[in-house]
């Protein structure tokens, strides 16, 4: 038309240049440009043709413009220019008419294309569009009463393009239905039944990969069912025994607890022995310093029987000597007598003289005796008593030497005691460290006990879960 028409040619998407026959300055076709916004008002927003007349590039021309409209949808515009100038330098009014003739030809040549295309291109491939939207969103018919054809029955490529895609979508919503059906079957615990379907390309991998996860899950399950029987046996046998266990550190416990009442009693009985021992060595100690004493006063007792001895051996020589001078008197007396006697009437006064000193010699001697006598039984008595003060002596020896000894050995029972009540205050403290231990075993018994029967409870229910699943007994089956 540019050729023969002398005229410019633009195809608008949107208000956009598309394609067009104008060249620039620089010998390049002028694309990319947008559209004078009252054109695009009258042509796209109210789809009315316009006939202006516009100058580009320096030249004036009548124009055309014309909305492009498929499925009631503005797409673009259409714009036809003649070259004023040289049209009416060339051709004239009537080429300018026919002109306008072969313009409007065009239009209703673009339009019958735009038409054609609409419904042997656009209508089907917007059918194949909606389908594939379809496919896109998930919509396979599985689960809805959904179409599975696109109604195109042409011979074309548009016809063959619908075809293969209506059989490609049969054969994917195959692959899914079964993929689902293996799926549902694995959600209501089935391991037992793999996927049979003729699967093809890469769908043959998912496939595989069913199999593979039932194949392994069955196993896996299996294994687990019998692990879990044996769990479960463990777990009522680890029950039995922290029962057993939680008893034992009960009643052990409470004869620790005996046990540690009878040590205090016996550490406070210990400490009673220990004070007690302590006094009797103080007492022990005060009576051998009185035993001591009464020894050394005993020593000194039996010193002045000595003494007394030795003076009442000398007063009995004592008086021997007044028995001799008694006697010695009494005969001088006597001779005294006889000479008075002699004497005659001049010896009377002598002679009584003489008896009175006879009597009192007599008197003397019968108290000299008397003397001695009694000094002869203070001697037997003083010997007697110093026989006996030496027994006693010797036994107060005895007894200070016993009470020594007795008071070491009471000394070595109070110092004994107090290392026995030492050790019993730290056997008391270790008792009661074990009586903590055996507490803190007997709780963790407890708690084992009741993680145990909380274990073979969850054991149980393992095996109630696991027994919801079909998996196949077969040993062989599962390798």
């Amino acid at each position: 038309m540019k050729e023969r028409s002398n005229c410019e040619v633009t195809i608008f998407d949107g208000d956009i240049c598309m394609n067009t026959t104008l060249v620039g300055k620089n010998g390049e076709r002028i694309i990319g440009t947008q559209a004078d916004s009252e054109i695009t008002d009258i042509v796209i927003n109210k789809r009315q043709n316009y006939q202006p007349h516009i100058e580009l590039n320096g030249i004036r021309y009548a124009a055309y413009y014309s909305p492009l409209i498929i499925d009631d949808a503005v797409l673009g515009m259409l714009f036809v220019g003649v070259d004023i100038e040289k049209t009416i330098e060339t051709h004239g009014v009537l080429l300018f008419r026919v002109l306008r003739l072969a313009i409007i030809a065009v239009v209703l040549a673009m339009a019958l294309v735009f038409i054609f295309c609409k419904f042997t291109i656009s209508k089907p491939l917007k059918k194949i569009g909606v389908f594939a939207e379809k496919i896109r969103s998930g919509d396979l018919g599985l689960t809805t009463l959904s179409e599975a054809t696109i109604d195109v029955r042409s011979a074309d490529e548009v016809g063959v393009l619908a075809r293969d895609l209506e059989r490609a979508y049969a054969q994917l919503r195959g692959y899914i239905g079964e993929i689902m059906e293996r799926m549902k079957s694995l959600s209501e615990g089935d391991l037992v039944t793999e996927s049979a379907y003729d699967f093809h390309g890469d769908f043959v991998l998912i496939r595989d990969s069913i199999n593979g996860i039932v194949h392994n899950l069955n196993q896996t399950m299996s294994e687990v069912n019998e692990s879990t029987g044996q769990v479960s046996a463990v777990a009522k046998h680890i029950a039995d025994g922290a029962q057993i266990l939680a008893q034992g550190s009960a009643e052990q416990a409470a004869a620790v607890q005996q046990l540690s009442s009878s040590i205090s009693d016996i550490a406070e009985k210990t400490i009673a022995n220990a004070q007690m021992a302590n006094r009797a060595a103080t007492l022990a100690s005060v009576i051998t310093n009185n035993a001591e004493t009464g020894s050394r006063q005993m020593d000194e007792m039996m010193e002045a029987v000595r003494d007394i001895n030795h003076a009442s051996q000398s007063i009995s020589k004592i008086i021997h000597v007044i028995n001799e001078i008694a006697f010695q008197t009494n005969i001088l007396a006597l001779n005294a007598a006889v000479e008075a006697a002699r004497a005659g009437e001049y010896g009377k006064g002598f002679a009584v003289v003489a008896e009175e000193v006879r009597n009192l010699a007599a008197k003397s001697a019968e108290a000299a005796d008397e003397t001695g006598q009694m000094i002869q039984n203070s001697m037997i008595k003083a010997e007697l008593g110093a026989k006996i003060a030496g027994k006693t002596a010797e036994s107060l020896a005895e007894i200070v030497s016993g009470i020594g000894e007795s008071t070491k050995i009471v000394t070595e029972i109070a110092k004994f005691s107090e290392e026995q009540s030492l050790s019993i205050n730290q056997i008391n403290t270790g008792i009661e460290q074990v009586t903590q231990v055996v507490h803190q075993n007997s709780a963790t018994a407890e708690e084992s006990a009741a993680s145990a029967e909380e274990m073979s409870g969850q054991s149980e229910m393992l095996e109630q879960l696991i027994s919801q699943f079909k998996i196949n007994d077969d040993p062989y089956a599962r390798r």
